[in-house]
């Protein structure tokens, strides 16, 4: 065999099959090794990356509440004061031109009549659309105020004119938005009502009693979940005038763990190993320390949702 065919004979092994008995990798199977690994690499990394934007997106949702709830204590403490005309000092500042430059049209105000005040030098003292940045990502605050009416033995509050011996109370609603939130998860709201008149002994919510709803959320497996146990939608909401820590737990859930996050009215849950269903049992407590009956919980892990 001539020297140019050895060169041959090695140059063909090498690129294709090794010789009998050999051990180690082909030029072939090195590079399909290669394929595998990246593909396997890519699809982790796409995982990860959806991972940690639902991270993001939850924790934006927790700071919006925040910042909704923050605009609901800011009204009750208005509630109090008097304005220069004798009015609430909810609506003082509010004129129906600021008031309209300000788009609702995502915000559910059907059962509320939009409420007006007096022109005031230093604007309205709750105001009607704020701005703030919480960890780097700007928010967007809109506050209703609008009356509605109601019986004065209880009930609903909206525009019937058909109420017997109406009461007039306020209606505020905070809803809160952010850059590059889906429609399906903004605006983030918060409502609450409250009675104009001066003195809280005799107020008209000290007969209604607040009402807790049952709710479901779902989250994939080994994934902690942060939500409100009041509020899912505009129309899946507790109602009453709640306090600064509104959900008293009844009865945990039988798997996972259940924490309340400090400082706001969501809470934490992170689930055990595995695909399952669990529940908890919880009731409202108001600002005059009053319970609701009790409401279930669901919450779906791993499943196909709620």
């Amino acid at each position: 065999m001539t020297d140019s065919e050895h060169v041959t004979r090695a140059l063909r092994t090498s690129a294709g099959r090794r010789p009998h008995g050999e051990g180690g990798f082909t030029l072939v199977e090195a590079v399909v090794a290669l394929g595998l690994f990246g593909l396997i690499l890519g699809v982790t990394g796409l995982v990860a990356v959806r991972a940690v934007a639902g991270t993001g997106v939850a924790d934006r949702a927790v700071a919006a509440t925040m910042l909704a709830n923050r605009a609901l204590e800011q009204a009750r403490t208005l509630s109090a004061q008097t304005a220069a005309d004798g009015s609430t000092v909810l609506t003082s500042g509010r004129t129906q031109a600021l008031v309209d430059a300000v788009s609702l049209a995502d915000i559910d105000v059907g059962d509320t009549q939009i409420a007006y005040g007096d022109a005031s030098p230093s604007g309205p003292a709750l105001p009607i659309q704020a701005s703030t940045t919480v960890d780097g990502t700007p928010y967007t605050v809109r506050t209703v105020v609008g009356t509605c009416q109601r019986d004065a033995a209880g009930g609903p509050c909206d525009v019937s004119p058909a109420h017997t011996s109406p009461t007039t109370l306020y209606r505020i609603v905070s809803a809160v938005t952010w850059p590059g939130c889906l429609r399906t998860a903004c605006p983030v709201t918060a409502t609450t009502l409250l009675d104009p008149a001066h003195d809280p002994a005799f107020n008209a919510l000290q007969d209604v009693l607040p009402v807790a709803s049952d709710k479901c959320w779902s989250t994939p497996e080994n994934t902690p979940l942060t939500f409100d146990p009041t509020y899912q939608t505009y129309t899946l909401r507790d109602i009453g005038d709640l306090g600064s820590v509104p959900v008293q737990i009844v009865t945990p859930p039988d798997r996972g763990i259940l924490t309340p996050m400090v400082g706001s009215s969501t809470w934490r849950y992170t689930p055990a190993s595995g695909s399952y269903t669990t529940q908890f049992t919880y009731r409202l407590v108001d600002r005059y320390h009053r319970l609701s009956d009790t409401a279930v919980i669901t919450l779906e892990v791993g499943g196909s949702g709620c």
